[in-house]
């Protein structure tokens, strides 16, 4: 497709209008997951003996024998913003007996996530990326805007549920970068994308200090969302490699002319058509309309294509190798043994410089490279962190572990959706970023039970992660696929410059109509 999107315009306002949602979905669907320890943190009290009530209430700190015991202490949610952040659990009451709600949260919004990609995962591969998108971002938008009128604990533990569902709109991301995005660009947008994380934490972090009123925090996402919903239902285009990939070519092409529309070269477009237009004649006599209904793979017949199962199963344990370490650090600051706020304080910033980086580096020493090295840099620097006495060694290691499983994580979004067709790309994808939130939701327990000895399975797993990256084939500079295969019958209209799929159309006859055109954004290899 990449002649066809020359065509219609690469770098140009359509591109920049997709860059805009896909960066902004990322950021809203993630604001409630980076928001979790802020909304939920305990307030602070103030406390007086009841025995004498003319003494002053004083600071003091919470202690769970207030709740279960008898005692002649009083205490109040202290109200200086300095010591209560305006949260849900300063809202809600959200300690003594109500305290469980606190981690349920969290819990709520990654099985909703689960349970999303398990259902939307095939979704896009069988009925297009539009329509899916568009219903998760009203959904998103519809969430955002239930917080900010939520009445209970129970009411915001359905609202974070239902929003983990639709925050497969981020789980799409990837699959958008490489079908929307030109390939010199799609690195830098998903790295902006994921960098988008750490930088809403910090974000969020300077908005409680200076603002501190969580309703106005999501008057104003609520606000975002439905203006990036508008804009995702204005300017969202059915995938033409989507289209492309199901042998839709009518509606492939009609969707390369909305966009030509909007890039302002739709004269250059429609020259195009117009100089393959014999090739396209036989294309059109050649597709069946039995064979223009679209198609999905479950991921066991995915499985059951030879060319796919290694990369799917070497792909999946990645995928959760990544969530584990990566969520497995930044979830669980306060459990290293380290400085709490120093560490979370390098631990972002690591992330932050990470998926900057990362995204452009791998374009120029290639994505295995940074994978496998991310691994091997994020484990290393994570066993000097145990091992080390020193207060400096340890920040310097927790930054630099953090910079290494960022980097892979961030480069795996980009390297996923080049590696697979695009008739099985958004299964693979949902189901990666699945698996990956699965690696997240069992970290924290597994950490709580075992303590300290956890901290070695992070080195464990990083290094077994590089050497499973250093098992896969690289994907810069290669042609993204557009059939699989085995398919029988599916031969690209250019092997290296993909212009439109054909069907059924035999090679000699491909290589016949090659030499009989002169396109003006036409490669003849066949």
């Amino acid at each position: 497709m990449e002649l066809a999107f020359q065509a219609a315009g690469e770098h140009d306002r359509y591109q920049k209008f997709m860059a805009i949602i896909i960066i902004a979905t990322g950021a809203l669907s993630l604001i409630l997951s980076v928001s979790f320890a802020y909304l939920t943190k305990i307030p602070g009290f103030l406390c007086r003996n009841t025995e004498d009530i003319n003494i002053n209430y004083y600071e003091c700190d919470f202690n769970k024998n207030f709740c279960e015991t008898p005692t002649t202490i009083e205490f109040i949610k202290d109200p200086n913003p300095q010591r209560s952040i305006n949260n849900f659990a300063y809202s809600f009451n959200l300690y003594c007996n109500k305290e469980i709600y606190s981690p349920m949260f969290s819990s709520f919004f990654f099985f909703g996530g689960i349970l999303g990609c398990v259902f939307f995962s095939p979704i896009p591969d069988k009925y297009g990326r539009k329509k899916i998108f568009i219903s998760l971002m009203i959904g998103s938008s519809l969430m955002h805007l239930n917080v900010l009128f939520a009445l209970n604990p129970q009411h915001l533990l359905i609202i974070h549920f239902l929003s983990g569902i639709c925050s497969f709109a981020y789980g799409m991301s990837s699959v958008l970068v490489a079908e929307y995005i030109p390939r010199n660009l799609s690195n830098l947008i998903m790295s902006f994308t994921n960098a988008i994380y750490p930088l809403s934490g910090i974000t969020v972090g300077f908005y409680f200090l200076i603002i501190n009123n969580w309703r106005l925090l999501f008057l104003f996402t609520t606000i975002l969302q439905f203006s990036v919903t508008y804009l995702t239902i204005k300017y969202f285009k059915e995938s033409p490699k989507w289209l492309n990939s199901q042998k839709m070519t009518d509606k492939c092409i009609n969707n390369l002319r909305e966009i030509a529309i909007i890039n302002g070269k739709l004269k250059t477009f429609d020259e195009y058509i117009e100089k393959n237009k014999d090739f396209l004649s036989i294309n059109n006599e050649n597709i069946d309309n039995n064979q223009k209904q679209p198609v999905s793979y479950s991921i066991i017949q995915i499985f059951n294509f030879p060319s796919q199962r290694k990369n799917c199963i070497l792909n999946f344990i990645v995928w959760f190798s990544c969530g584990f370490c990566f969520y497995g650090i930044i979830l669980n600051l306060a459990h290293l043994g380290g400085d709490f706020f120093a560490d979370s304080i390098l631990a972002f910033t690591g992330e932050i410089t990470s998926e900057l980086s990362s995204g452009w580096l791998s374009n120029i020493f290639g994505r295995i490279p940074i994978l496998s090295g991310g691994g091997i840099l994020g484990s290393s620097f994570f066993l000097l962190y145990i091992w080390s006495e020193n207060s400096f060694i340890k920040s310097i290691s927790v930054f630099l572990s953090t910079f290494g499983f960022a980097a892979s994580f961030n480069v795996i979004f980009i390297y996923t959706p080049e590696l697979f067709p695009t008739p099985i790309r958004a299964t693979i994808c949902g189901f990666s970023y699945l698996i990956s939130r699965f690696g997240a939701m069992i970290v924290s327990p597994i950490c709580t039970k075992i303590g300290s000895s956890a901290n070695y399975l992070f080195v464990i797993i990083g290094a077994f992660m590089a050497f499973i990256f250093m098992q896969m084939e690289e994907t810069l500079g290669k042609e993204i696929p557009d059939v699989i295969p085995e398919i029988e019958g599916l031969v690209s209209f250019v092997d290296n410059s993909n212009g439109f799929q054909t069907s059924n159309v035999k090679i000699d006859i491909l290589s016949d109509v090659a030499e009989k055109t002169s396109g003006y954004f036409f490669d003849k290899k066949s």
